[in-house]
């Protein structure tokens, strides 16, 4: 089995603080701790599924893990868990999604475009020409709900191009229309 993820690998920055501040306007809050570790649904479910034996690829957006220090943090982290990144859409521009934790508090920003249907039927045709090891080897493609219109197209493409492969979806909540996705 070969598992493609189909979604965001991020840079979680966990500030850990004495409490949670009281009140709706807090100015100041001191960190006692603070780590960097790697994030996003779709890339910590291709790490668990590693961890399980699985082979897992990544196909995602990123900036070039040469020139920018987060991306080469998370493509090394992923890496290092036995996913490959070969498939990152890698895109000129932007800086990887930061995610910063203080107890219960997110803070996700993200200047990085999403994945597009066209960048992903172009790495989908990479990983069939040189990448993909055996053309009988079980594919299942899981995919995160972010952008349900690319989403649903992609989730399409693969249905077409690769008929009998298994795939699933994430969906944190239901809106925006994925009703017309999941059949």
């Amino acid at each position: 089995m070969e598992v493609i993820g189909v979604g965001i690998a991020i840079l979680d920055v966990v500030h850990e603080v004495a409490a949670y501040p009281e009140g709706r306007f807090c100015l100041c809050i001191r960190s006692l701790a603070t780590r960097k570790c790697r994030g996003g649904n779709v890339a910590n479910a291709l790490v668990v599924c590693a961890q399980l034996g699985t082979r897992c690829r990544w196909l995602g957006v990123s900036t070039d893990p040469a020139t920018d220090s987060e991306a080469a943090f998370v493509h090394s982290d992923l890496s290092a868990h036995g996913v490959d990144c070969s498939l990152a859409s890698i895109e000129a521009g932007g800086s990887m999604p930061v995610r910063a934790t203080g107890s219960r508090t997110i803070v996700h920003s993200r200047d990085l475009a999403e994945l597009s249907y066209e960048a992903f039927v172009k790495q989908l045709a990479l990983y069939r020409r040189n990448i993909q090891q055996d053309p009988n080897t079980p594919v299942w493609f899981h995919f995160e709900g972010r952008n349900l219109e690319a989403t649903e197209q992609m989730m399409l493409h693969v249905r077409e191009s690769m008929p009998g492969v298994s795939i699933s979806v994430e969906i944190e909540a239901l809106r925006n229309g994925w009703d017309s996705a999941m059949k």
